[in-house]
Parts: structure tokens; C-alpha cells; sequence
């Protein structure tokens, strides 16, 4: 079976969709090449996204289809549970915590980063209640269609991440491709986990402006193997396994870095 999921034929995507229909119930799910924790991570799967189970193991791992990232993989069965209730909200910050109680002095159920999908059920005037359980403040969470003004302030907002293979959730690191899904869901672009396929797909919704000139804000640079976001005319914001961190630097000074064939392409979202 391929590991990128968008590379399949619809027959074989279809037979995949048919599968089980599970959301990740933990904070996050990182999704492995094989069933076992020093596998390599390919993406993490966020609290409330889908996964479509195919198999499962006697040791508890789950082998499925994780649709917002366009990948297949094992995580723990563990990590999902059988919500049908649709997500209604996002949180719009870096992270939450959920509390057992509408309020901030009742005990912490679990943290939540940015993205990350939830149902609500109820409310009080400062809180909102969630289908999988525990109370979020109001001003943490967003409609999941709003679209966000400015996508780049989102991604400015993750400045500090550690760095991390694979990496897709706030609250355990980032790469490059993850950092700009990030900052492209708040616009409800959603693009595959992967610098060539998010690379590929950006021309459903965008236009490739390289070696047209200059840079603006929230141009997407990609490089064989890296991509990251412009905050002007001449920063780049981007998580990178050099620093080990999400960092806003001059392109002068990362272009050098990403080897000899340079830029690739860069893509700027229709208005």
C-alpha cells in the first residue's frame, strides 16, 4: 500500500474511506512507517482529525488512512475513539487546556495546540463545553470555517516550536511542511504534510510568481527539500533542523543552506 495516500487511484481511496472511521481522541497521534514507537514518524494527527482504520494488531496499533495529511501509517488504536459528532471549533492559539470544570480553577484534563478540532455541546459565558469531554475557555476557540485575516501572523504565532521529523503539532515540535500546513488551515487550505506533494497542490490555489519579483508577505518558498513563509519583502519564517526551531531569518541567509539548485518555486495565494 503507498504511504502517501494522495497518490492513490479513487478506487483504491475509496476503499480506504470505506474503512473504520475513527478521530484521534488524545492531545495528538504521531503516525509511524511501522507499528512500533522507534519507527520513523511520518506526520502527527491532531486531536479530532479523522483516521480511517484499515487493520489493527494484536500489540494495539492501528494501521489507516489520516486524511487531513494525506498519509497512511500505524498509531496506537489506543489514541482514537468512535466520535461521529462533527468538529464545530478550532483552537486559534498556540495551545489550551481543557478543564474538567467551566472553570479556571477546576482540574486540567489534557492541553490542546493549535488546530487542533473539537465539537461543542454547550456553554457559560466564559467557557465552552466539548463533546469528547471538559470545558475550554471561549476566547481560545474559533468557528472551524473562519477563515483567519492573515495567515502568516498565525504562523508567526508558532516562533519558538521545537523542530521536529515529522512534526505537525505544537505541543511536541514542527517541520518546515508542518509549519505552513499550520498557517494555511487558518485560511482552510488544506494541503498534504510534504514539501514536493504541498508543493504540487498549491497550484489549485495559488500562483507560482518565481523568478518574478519581489517577495511579499506570505509568499510560499519551497526548495528541493524545504519550505517556509515571507514576512515581508525580505524574512522568511520556518522551522528548520538547523536551529532545531521555528525562527524568522533573511532569505539571504537561508537560500545559501538548502543546497545547490536553490529556490524551486514560489507560490502566492489567489486573493
Amino acid at each position: 500500500m503507498h504511504p502517501f495516500a494522495h497518490e492513490l487511484t479513487s478506487r483504491e481511496r475509496a476503499v480506504i474511506e470505506s474503512g473504520t472511521t475513527y478521530r484521534v481522541a488524545t492531545a495528538s497521534a504521531v503516525l509511524y512507517h511501522e507499528p512500533t514507537d522507534d519507527s520513523q514518524p511520518i506526520t502527527t494527527v491532531l486531536h479530532g482529525e479523522h483516521f480511517y482504520v484499515q487493520s489493527e494488531n494484536e500489540d494495539g496499533w492501528a494501521y489507516g488512512y489520516a486524511s487531513a495529511s494525506g498519509w497512511m501509517g500505524h498509531l496506537r488504536i489506543s489514541e482514537l475513539h468512535r466520535c461521529e459528532r462533527i468538529p464545530t471549533h478550532r483552537i486559534c492559539q498556540l495551545f489550551t487546556l481543557v478543564y474538567a470544570q467551566p472553570t479556571h480553577r477546576s482540574r486540567v484534563l489534557m492541553q490542546l495546540g493549535m488546530n487542533a478540532r473539537v465539537h461543542v455541546t454547550d456553554a457559560t459565558r466564559k467557557f465552552y463545553q466539548v463533546a469528547t469531554g471538559g470545558w475550554i475557555p471561549k476566547t481560545h476557540l474559533e468557528i472551524i470555517n473562519r477563515v483567519s485575516p492573515d495567515f502568516v501572523a498565525e504562523a508567526e504565532k508558532l516562533v519558538g516550536i521545537p523542530y521536529r521529523p515529522g512534526g505537525r503539532d505544537p505541543l511536541l515540535g514542527l517541520n518546515c511542511s508542518g509549519l505552513v500546513h499550520h498557517a494555511l488551515l487558518t485560511r482552510n487550505i488544506i494541503l498534504s504534510h510534504g514539501v514536493r506533494h504541498m508543493e504540487r497542490e498549491l497550484e489549485k490555489v495559488a500562483i507560482d510568481v518565481y523568478p518574478h519579483g519581489p517577495f511579499k508577505r506570505g509568499d510560499l518558498v519551497f526548495w528541493d527539500r524545504h519550505v517556509g513563509i515571507m514576512v515581508d519583502d525580505a524574512r522568511l519564517v520556518h522551522a528548520t533542523n538547523i536551529a532545531m526551531r521555528t525562527l524568522i531569518q533573511p532569505l539571504d541567509e537561508v537560500n545559501p543552506r538548502q543546497g545547490p539548485g536553490g529556490i524551486t518555486s514560489v507560490w502566492r495565494l489567489a486573493a
